[in-house]
């Protein structure tokens, strides 16, 4: 008995194992292929789910800005949105619209007016007499606060 492989033999041998390997190799391609093919659906699908969550978003914006909680709400929202969807880009956070950006830089300065507003007017009313100068002692006078050299101060200006 010969145990030495002639030379045709092992060529045989060594194209069964190429054959072999490359039907290994083009079913996992395949099963790869396969894989991938649900990966398109689901793209669409949380494609889908963004454009519904926008949509819900902007009626949560619309119908809670009714009410002034609401609008207290929805600015917060919509600055949560802005810095998120925007400035971040969180998938799950839709983005705002450049008319939403807009309409919320807007409000944010009126805001930010209205607060600047509010401190002045309680620096006022915590010290009167700083108002004095300007308007008379007739607002000192209204909140029980009588200023030291208010009227000789009133008079120098007139």
């Amino acid at each position: 008995m010969n145990n030495e492989i002639s030379q045709e033999q092992e060529l045989e041998i060594s194209r069964r194992l190429a054959s072999e390997k490359r039907q290994t190799i083009l079913q996992r391609l395949r099963e790869g292929v396969d894989k991938t093919k649900g990966a398109g659906e689901k793209v669409e699908e949380a494609q889908k789910t963004i454009e519904r969550l926008k949509n819900i978003y902007r009626i949560i914006n619309g119908t809670t800005a009714i009410t002034l909680v609401g609008l207290i709400i929805t600015f917060l929202v919509m600055n949560a949105q802005l810095i998120l969807g925007n400035l971040f880009k969180v998938k799950f956070v839709p983005a705002l619209s450049l008319i939403e950006i807009l309409i919320l830089g807007t409000v944010d300065l009126v805001v930010f007016l209205a607060l600047l507003i509010l401190v002045v007017i309680i620096y006022f009313i915590v010290n009167p007499c700083e108002l004095s100068a300007i308007v008379g002692t007739w607002w000192a006078d209204s909140l029980g606060v009588v200023c030291k050299g208010a009227k000789e101060v009133i008079e120098a200006i007139k």
